[in-house]
């Protein structure tokens, strides 16, 4: 019968109203507890069974095996789970050191794979339509905020050029967009005004970043693609080999880019910590599984090869067999072998309901963006697809963009934040984009998916993280 108790020196001590806290100084924080969670970890400080605990917490056993499958995510159970989150502390600091010296001269990990999405602007002008124009650096504000320029019809010079939304609390700034939705530089058209009568320079780094994704980690800067160009399908043939675009990317880095930094230490599901040299290793392996000619396949066979190493790493730190370890991608097989399976059909209606619902009162940019990732959920509870007895068929090129979403996501959205969330955040992704694909088709009464139909899925996709993050149509 497994012991369980509290790691040595920590200590629940009372918080305000009925929180409790536990200073943690071996990790830098202080945990706060709820009454029930509190009364277990004093019942831990002295430790025990599942059935002595449960009676001294006031819990029933299920409970408190729930509870303390809790406590071990926090890394507060004695055991070699802890032990080796404050072993890694040792990587954490040195990376956060490490973060006060310079970026421009960083090493750079380019996008990865057989063949790695790429792109070159052919000036679309798509990207002067987002949801947000943003956010601005201080930089950017004083830069633009005064500059006359030849804008949208809507734009006069002397009119305010900037606009303010607030975020979870917190006030960004962002190009003011017009009635239409597009930004109020973008000229008839379709470039911007900025550019043509100052310079690209001038432009804020929002704007010359645009489509760049850039981490920060331990191994330099990690670059990839927000793959929302609504002309991809053209801009991914224009496209440089990565390493000749090296001069760019290290002046947007000398010019303070937007550089967010990578979580340490690096964990394969919450609670499951695991060195760098494991992490790029497992990394290097799922690239290694690449299937060229089908995303699906690819993906499959990294969520099985993900979930056999999280089964192994967690079997190495299970404190008893009373901690219930679940990992985020639980399930993810079975669905991408059988989706209609696993699909909430009522949940996935009431969504799309909800997004049409909040396309009637979006500006138009966004009112089509909202509309057609509905379509895409209508098309999804169809069954039609690009699978099998789906019914449709995609091009080469719609092919490959459906396996540059893997490839794109896999080096940074799913490698360099917790590997199992991040991979359900990936196959959201990639079941939505071919359901928008497909719809595009069929509602032009086309039986295959074109690239032009993948790229507009991909805008779509790429800008609805907000939404996609709320859509029950994976497995819980």
């Amino acid at each position: 019968m497994a012991r369980y108790r509290l790691r040595p020196s920590l200590t629940p001590q009372p918080g305000e109203g009925r929180n409790w806290v536990i200073a943690d100084p071996m990790l830098s924080r202080a945990v706060r507890l709820g009454e029930a969670d509190a009364r277990l970890a004093r019942a831990l400080v002295a430790g025990g069974s599942v059935a002595s605990l449960a009676k001294s917490a006031g819990l029933n056993q299920a409970e408190t095996s729930a509870r303390l499958t809790g406590l071990a995510r926090l890394y507060l159970l004695d055991g070699r789970r802890s032990r080796d989150r404050i072993a890694l502390q040792a990587e954490k600091t040195a990376f956060s050191q490490a973060l006060g010296l310079g970026t421009a001269d960083q090493p750079i990990e380019w996008p990865r794979g057989l063949d790695p999405p790429r792109h070159g602007c052919i000036g679309t002008g798509g990207c002067c339509g987002a949801t947000f124009l943003g956010p601005l650096n201080e930089a950017d504000v004083a830069r633009v905020a005064g500059l006359a320029f030849a804008g949208g019809p809507q734009h006069r010079p002397g009119d305010v050029v900037l606009e303010q939304v607030t975020v979870a609390g917190r006030v960004h700034t962002g190009m003011r967009r017009d009635d239409s939705g597009r930004c109020v530089a973008q000229r008839t058209d379709r470039l911007c005004g900025v550019h043509a009568d100052h310079g690209a320079p001038v432009k804020p780094m929002v704007c010359r970043q645009f489509p760049l994704r850039m981490y920060r980690s331990p191994r330099g800067v990690h670059v990839s693609l927000l793959l929302a160009c609504d002309g991809y399908e053209q801009a991914r043939d224009q496209g440089e080999p990565w390493p000749q675009r090296e001069a760019e990317v290290r002046a947007l880095l000398a010019e303070g880019a937007s550089l967010p930094r990578v979580t340490l230490p690096l964990e394969w599901s919450a609670g499951l910590p695991v060195p760098e040299a494991a992490w790029w290793l497992l990394r290097d392996e799922l690239y290694a599984l690449e299937d060229t000619s089908d995303a699906w396949v690819w993906l499959a066979a990294v969520v099985r090869h993900v979930g056999l190493a999280v089964a192994e790493r967690e079997a190495a730190c299970q404190e008893g067999d009373d901690i219930v370890w679940r990992p985020a991608c639980h399930g993810l097989d079975a669905f991408l072998q059988q989706p209609l399976a696993y699909l909430d059909f009522d949940a996935a209606a009431k969504h799309a309901d909800a997004l049409r619902e909040a396309a009637c009162s979006s500006l138009p940019g966004e009112a089509a963006r909202l509309r057609n990732l509905a379509r895409g959920l209508d098309f999804l509870r169809s069954g039609r697809s690009l699978r099998p007895g789906g019914g449709l068929v995609a091009e080469p090129a719609a092919k490959r963009h459906l396996i540059d979403i893997v490839a794109n996501d896999l080096a940074l959205q799913v490698a360099l934040g917790q590997l199992d969330a991040g991979l359900g955040a990936l196959t959201r992704r990639l079941v939505l984009a071919e359901s928008i694909a497909c719809a595009l088709a069929a509602d032009d009464h086309r039986d295959h998916v074109t690239g032009a139909d993948t790229t507009r899925a991909l805008h779509v996709v790429a800008r609805s993280d907000a939404e996609c993050s709320k859509l029950a149509i994976l497995p819980q």
